[in-house]
């Protein structure tokens, strides 16, 4: 490989290689290095994938855009390609208080929830009644709830502090025109480190919507509990669920 060149090996990555098109730097130095690949065969028979990442900042509206496209090259001759796109929100460190007022109220409510769910853990113990209380699904969907609740706060502060870090990185990297005695290495290492850290945050993101979703699932539940509460919605549920059976016996015996 040639050292003036941005090709390296990526490490902790067993037989990926790495190309840095970067436009800090002169636009005729990304065209040298296509027709260098181009020339070298960079992509020959034993390629498995190709894969193109590109991370791009909007500084207006605060938005980090990964573009990551990726050709697969399948053994029968056939090529896949997969396109994605994903956005998530840019922090910055100098957030204030009214930033995380929403999770702050989030985090309140859940506090009340357990301030009461406690209560009721008391009143039980002092009547012995302890086996009656979690005997009933309706306290475990309460204490279910309340422990996603405070995991997913905490996974949502450590997406934050993550992303925190990522603008603090973006911040710190060399701009355009390029010092003369610059580390190159170093540089390509940063941009590389922070490309890695984007996608490794928007992916933390999908698994954070995910176990929303599910967290959502479990509040569902909780309102069925306070519709017990009013007697016009508790004999609804009680119909449905007697409709839902009786339709069950019917597929059967058909």
């Amino acid at each position: 490989l040639h050292d003036a060149l941005p090709i390296w090996d990526a490490e902790a990555k067993d037989g990926v290689y790495e190309a840095l098109f970067d436009t800090e730097r002169s636009g005729t130095d990304a065209f040298e290095l296509a027709k260098y690949l181009r020339r070298n065969k960079w992509l020959d028979r034993s390629t498995k994938s190709f894969q193109m990442e590109a991370l791009l900042l909007n500084a207006e509206a605060n938005l980090y855009g990964l573009l990551n496209v990726q050709w697969t090259f399948n053994a029968d001759g056939g090529v896949q390609q997969s396109i994605r796109v994903g956005c998530f929100q840019a922090l910055v460190g100098e957030m204030s208080f009214m930033d995380f007022l929403p999770e702050l109220a989030w985090l309140a409510l859940i506090g009340y929830i357990l301030y009461q769910e406690l209560g009721d853990l008391v009143c039980s113990a002092r009547h012995c009644r302890c086996g009656e209380y979690f005997s009933s699904w309706w306290n475990i969907v309460d204490w279910v709830s309340i422990g996603l609740g405070f995991v997913l706060a905490w996974f949502y502060f450590i997406i934050s502090r993550f992303t925190i870090s990522l603008t603090e990185d973006v911040v710190a990297l060399p701009r355009a025109p390029l010092a003369a005695n610059l580390d190159i290495a170093a540089y390509r290492q940063q941009w590389s480190d922070v490309i890695d850290s984007a996608a490794y945050i928007y992916w933390l993101r999908e698994w954070l919507g995910l176990c929303l979703f599910w967290y959502t699932s479990v509040i569902t539940l909780r309102f069925m509990k306070g519709f017990q509460g009013q007697s016009k919605l508790a004999m609804m549920q009680i119909t449905l669920r007697s409709e839902e059976h009786t339709s069950e016996l019917q597929s059967l015996a058909g």
